[in-house]
C-alpha cells in the first residue's frame, strides 16, 4: 500500500509496521528500501516469539524482510537492526520455535490498549469524524 501511495505522489512521512510477515522478494525490499529509507526510515516492529514475522518461512520463495527493524524482548529491551534478516532481532528465532506463541500475535505491550489486531476507537468516533480521500 504505501509504494502505491508513494507512486500516486502521497509522500509517506513515517510508518511504523507492526509484526508483518515477509511480503516480498529481495528485489521487492532493495525498491522499499530505497524509496522509504529517507531522513525518516521506515521501522518494523516486533516482539518476543510472535510467530508472523517468520512467515512465510525464510528461503520459501525468496521471501526477505525490508529494513529497519525494532526488536522488543518481553523485558522491554530493543535491538535496532539495520540488516535484513538480522540474527540480533526476530529471526534469533526459528519459524518452529515461534508457532506454539500463534495465539499471541495480537497481543503486545507496544500498542495502544496492547492489542494490534483491531482498532480502540469507536463507531461513533468513526462516523462522526469520517472524510473521504480521494486516491
Amino acid at each position: 500500500a504505501m509504494c502505491l501511495l508513494e507512486a500516486a505522489g502521497f509522500r509517506i512521512r513515517r510508518s511504523v509496521i507492526f509484526e508483518s510477515p515477509r511480503v516480498g522478494n529481495a528485489e521487492f525490499a532493495a525498491v522499499f528500501d530505497k524509496i522509504f529509507s529517507r531522513q525518516i526510515p521506515v521501522y518494523r516492529i516486533t516482539y518476543g516469539l510472535d510467530p508472523v514475522p517468520h512467515l512465510p518461512p525464510k528461503g520459501l520463495l525468496g521471501y526477505t524482510h525490508v529494513n529497519y527493524e525494532v526488536y522488543y524482548k518481553p523485558s522491554g529491551e530493543y535491538n535496532i537492526c539495520d540488516k535484513q534478516e538480522d540474527k540480533r532481532c526476530a529471526n534469533r528465532y526459528n519459524w518452529l520455535e515461534t508457532l506454539p506463541f500463534a495465539g499471541q500475535h495480537c497481543q503486545t505491550p507496544l500498542a495502544l490498549e496492547g492489542d494490534i489486531c483491531s482498532c480502540p476507537v469507536s463507531e461513533d468516533e468513526v462516523s462522526s469524524s469520517r472524510t473521504e480521500v480521494l486516491v
